[in-house]
């Protein structure tokens, strides 16, 4: 059974028809063999929309601010406050995606300060409810590392979505027990996919599809979809040699471990 670490299920086009959005999704879970999926909802207004993801026990809900909302001061404690709201009302899985990007092109005026204030508030509410947290890290190693020291990341359950951490860094976050999803996004020929390979411990290791945001093997311009994760799994095996019953098992108990299932 495969699983898709990371994904959106809801988002702007499917916030409008939810329930049914959800259950086409289920379907096309029982027919790709997809044991479980976590979708990532980081906008405010769709927080509630997560008690329809309650329905299947196979999709998990991870809620948390988009970073892109963190340079809007103004609004950091409404945020927060209906980011708690949520998590108490709703019951997610995770607390995610959080993180920092300093990447301007797709952040702009990222305001990292703000970024890392609201980083730390989420940090600190996963740790009370204690939950994993899913991050979004990118051209920000260093002060994402120094937060998680800071907050003792070792005692949490921490996922590295999308993992883009350098060389330079990459030990430092393995040492803190952190979890690391790759994708097909990254390039699996590219020499920094070929080090992540090789770096992710094989007891850390995750997929994910970052769908409907990130293209896939099957759709390199459109929208992705979950259960292009597959692909993602046959590629780690052809770049690896390690055949595809074990990294499933090794995968499922990873993911069983950060989420306690």
């Amino acid at each position: 059974m495969f699983i898709d670490a990371h994904c959106h299920l809801i988002y702007k086009e499917s916030s409008q028809n939810i329930p049914e959005h959800l259950a086409a999704i289920n379907k096309l879970m029982q027919e790709n063999n997809l044991d479980y999926i976590v979708s990532n909802t980081s906008t405010p207004d769709y927080f509630h929309l997560i008690e329809h993801e309650k329905k299947y026990p196979k999709i998990l809900s991870a809620i948390a601010i988009n970073r892109n909302l963190a340079k809007d001061r103004s609004k950091h404690q409404e945020y927060l406050k209906l980011l708690r709201t949520n998590v108490e009302k709703n019951n997610p899985e995770a607390i995610g995606e959080v993180g920092l990007d300093y990447y301007a092109e797709i952040t702009p005026n990222y305001a990292p300060k703000a970024q890392q204030y609201i980083l730390e508030q989420e940090i600190l509410l996963a740790k009370e409810f204690d939950l994993p947290l899913v991050i979004h890290s990118l051209y920000s190693d260093a002060d994402l590392l120094a937060i998680l020291r800071k907050h003792h990341a070792e005692e949490m359950r921490v996922h590295i979505h999308g993992t883009q951490i350098t060389q330079t860094f990459m030990q430092d976050f393995i040492d803190l027990g952190c979890y690391f999803s790759l994708s097909y996004y990254h390039h699996f020929d590219e020499p920094e996919m070929v080090f992540w390979i090789d770096s992710i411990p094989f007891d850390r290791l995750l997929f994910e599809t970052d769908s409907p945001y990130a293209y896939s093997v099957q759709n390199e311009k459109g929208k992705s979809s979950p259960e292009d994760v597959i692909s993602n799994y046959h590629l780690y095996c052809e770049k690896t040699g390690k055949k595809l019953d074990s990294v499933v098992k090794q995968v499922s108990n990873n993911f069983k471990c950060l989420y306690r299932l």
